[in-house]
C-alpha cells in the first residue's frame, strides 16, 4: 500500500511526466502480486475511488487500464457498501430462504424433521452472511418470522403455537429445540472477524487493519466510538458487548488466550456467551439419551413445558368449544390429565411397562 501511495501521489503532484500505461499497469501488477502473492484479472477488475479529483482520477484511469466501479457490488455474493446497509442490499438473502422455504415446505415433514432442515440447510444459507457483516435487526426478525412459518406452519395452514420462540432457540439440553437464535449467532460469528486479529492476522484485510486502524495500539483498547467504517464500528461495538458478558475486560482476554491457541475459533462456545447461561433442567436427562426417537424428544420436551395443543388451550383460543378428554371422555382435557390422570393412559402405560 504505501509504493502505491507514494506512486499515486508522484502522478498527482508531477503530472508533466509522462508514464507509459502498459508499463505502469505492468508495475501495479507486479507490486500487488509480490504483497499479495494473487494476480489481478483485468477483466474482473475494477477501481474505486474516494475523495480523488476528477483530474487526478482520470490520470489515475488512464495509467493503469482498469474500468472505474461504484458502490455497492457483491463480492461472493455478499453486498459490500461503504456506509450502513440497507433493507434493499439484503433482500437477496430473504429470497433465497423464501424459496427454499417454500421447496421443503412440499415435502410434508415432521416437527423434528423441519428442526433438522433449520439448523442445517436453512441457517447454513444465513451463516454465510452472517460470518460477514451484522445483519440489521429488521432483517432477522424477519428471517425469524419466516422460521416460525416453516417449523409450526404457514399463514395458510394455521396453527396454534403454545410454544414461545425464544424457548424454542434454547439448547436441547436447556429445555429448547436446539434452533440457533440469528442474533447471537450473528454476534458469535462476527466475534471471529476480531479472533482472527488476536490469533495471527494473515489475510491482507488483517493485516492494513492491524497497520492502518489499531496502528500500535491492542485491539484491546481501540475506542468504539472513533469514527471508523460501519463494518469495524460493529466489530468493536461486538467485543465491548463481550467484555460486558465475561463481567471484565481481563476476564474477556482470559477466554480469548485460550481461543487463541486453537487452530480454529470456538463459534459454539461464543455462541453460548451471548445466549447466556440457563438452568439444565433434570427432566431432560433422559429425553437427551440416544435411544430416544427425536419425535417422541420433541413431543416429550413440548410436553414437559405445557406447549402442547390440548383441547383446554384450544378452547381458549375459541377454536374448539367443548373440553372433553378424547381418549376417556370423561373429564376435562389439558397434559396433565391426557398423560398421567386419564385410565386409557394408564391402562397403556402399565401395558407397555410390563
Amino acid at each position: 500500500m504505501d509504493v502505491l501511495t507514494r506512486i499515486f501521489r508522484g502522478l498527482k503532484q508531477a503530472p508533466q511526466f509522462s508514464f507509459h500505461p502498459k508499463c505502469v499497469q505492468i508495475e501495479l501488477t507486479h507490486l500487488f502480486s509480490c504483497y499479495s502473492g494473487l494476480v489481478p484479472n483485468p477483466s474482473k477488475t475494477n477501481v474505486y475511488f474516494a475523495g480523488v479529483r476528477s483530474d487526478v482520477k482520470a490520470l489515475i484511469l488512464r495509467d493503469i487500464g482498469y474500468v472505474e466501479d461504484h458502490f455497492p457490488f457483491k463480492y461472493l455474493g455478499v453486498p459490500l457498501h461503504s456506509s450502513r446497509l440497507t433493507r434493499d442490499l439484503l433482500q437477496p438473502l430473504l429470497a433465497r430462504i423464501r424459496a427454499k422455504m417454500g421447496h421443503l415446505e412440499s415435502l410434508h415433514l415432521t416437527y423434528a424433521g423441519k428442526v433438522t432442515l433449520l439448523n442445517s440447510v436453512i441457517f447454513g444459507i444465513e451463516a454465510f452472511w452472517c460470518a460477514s457483516l451484522l445483519l440489521p435487526k429488521g432483517i432477522i426478525k424477519e428471517l425469524e418470522a419466516q422460521c416460525r412459518k416453516f417449523l409450526w406452519g404457514t399463514t395458510g395452514n394455521r396453527r396454534f403455537i403454545f410454544f414461545s420462540w425464544e424457548k424454542v432457540c434454547r439448547a436441547r439440553k436447556h429445555g429448547g429445540l436446539g434452533i440457533r437464535e440469528v442474533l447471537s449467532w450473528n454476534k458469535a460469528l462476527l466475534l471471529h472477524m476480531f479472533w482472527k486479529l488476536c490469533h495471527k492476522p494473515t489475510s491482507i484485510w488483517m493485516q492494513w487493519s492491524c497497520h492502518y486502524i489499531f496502528k500500535k495500539s491492542s485491539c484491546w483498547d481501540l475506542n468504539s466510538e472513533v469514527c471508523l467504517s460501519p463494518i469495524w464500528t460493529k466489530i468493536l461495538r461486538n467485543r465491548d458487548e463481550f467484555i460486558q458478558l465475561m463481567g471484565s475486560r481481563e476476564a474477556a482476554k482470559c477466554c480469548f488466550q485460550q481461543w487463541v491457541t486453537r487452530p480454529k475459533f470456538p463459534v459454539l462456545e461464543a455462541y453460548s456467551v451471548f445466549r447466556g447461561e440457563q438452568l439444565e433442567p433434570k427432566w431432560m436427562r433422559p429425553i437427551l439419551d440416544s435411544i430416544v426417537i427425536p419425535r417422541h424428544a420433541l413431543t416429550a420436551t413440548l410436553a414437559a413445558q405445557n406447549g402442547l395443543a390440548t383441547v383446554d388451550k384450544l378452547c381458549s383460543s375459541g377454536m374448539v368449544l367443548v373440553n372433553r378428554c378424547v381418549l376417556c371422555c370423561r373429564a376435562a382435557e389439558d397434559a396433565q390429565h391426557l398423560f398421567f390422570a386419564c385410565p386409557f393412559s394408564q391402562h397403556l402405560m402399565q401395558q407397555i411397562l410390563a
